[in-house]
């Protein structure tokens, strides 16, 4: 049995190969288009594109519930004696907050298992290379507390830069950040954002230029 199992969510966008290779588990987001809820696998990808592009009654994003995080978990227990999930930024997601209940509950239900939450501070790229870090760690055998340790750190170097020549998207879900003045600027710009641990997990405008 594993020492340690590697659980994260969707926007890390592992790639299927990774995850095989590293033993990482993912917990997938739901969509919520036209008042239905889709796990975000069976979402028509080109409807919802197309949905974006058009930019009304726009689809909406939600993270899983802590039900749905506690099945990982209970799914993760049968090859492993301890968890560490590690979700996108609280600052832009519930998931976090989901996992911290799913391990609430976990003690009644998996009290075998130990389990730890791991806040990434940042999303997508960013969160993959810690998830990924951290799988690395699990698999040399090094104990949850180790684990953990790794994460920490390697999450207060990582930095997740994204070139958005939009932000429309962006203001409509709320997730500007401190990019919120940019948002609203009636020029319209190209936008670097960032969002780290330096950021407190909060999406920061580094770099902006008025297309051509």
């Amino acid at each position: 049995m594993k020492k340690v199992a590697i659980i994260t969510d969707s926007v890390a966008t592992i790639p299927p190969e990774i995850a095989e290779k590293y033993g990482i588990s993912v917990v997938l987001s739901h969509v919520i288009m036209d008042g239905k809820d889709y796990i975000e696998t069976e979402i028509d990808r080109e409807q919802l594109y197309a949905r974006l592009r058009g930019k009304e009654n726009l689809p909406t994003t939600s993270a899983a519930s802590p039900g749905e995080v506690l099945e990982s978990f209970k799914r993760a227990s049968q090859w492993a004696k301890a968890i560490l999930f590690i979700s996108l930024t609280t600052r832009l997601s519930a998931i976090y907050s989901s996992g911290l209940r799913a391990k609430e509950l976990a003690q009644e239900q998996l009290p075998g298992t130990e389990i730890e939450v791991v806040d990434s501070l940042t999303v997508a790229a960013g969160e993959a290379l810690i998830v990924i870090e951290a799988a690395k760690a699990a698999n040399e055998g090094k104990s949850l507390s180790e684990v953990t340790e790794v994460t920490n750190k390697i999450k207060q170097r990582v930095s997740q830069l994204a070139l958005r020549e939009s932000l429309f998207h962006f203001d409509r879900s709320g997730r500007t950040g401190t990019a919120k003045d940019w948002a609203k600027s009636a020029i319209p710009t190209a936008t670097v954002l960032e969002i780290d641990a330096a950021s407190g997990g909060v999406s920061k405008p580094v770099l902006r230029e008025k297309p051509d």
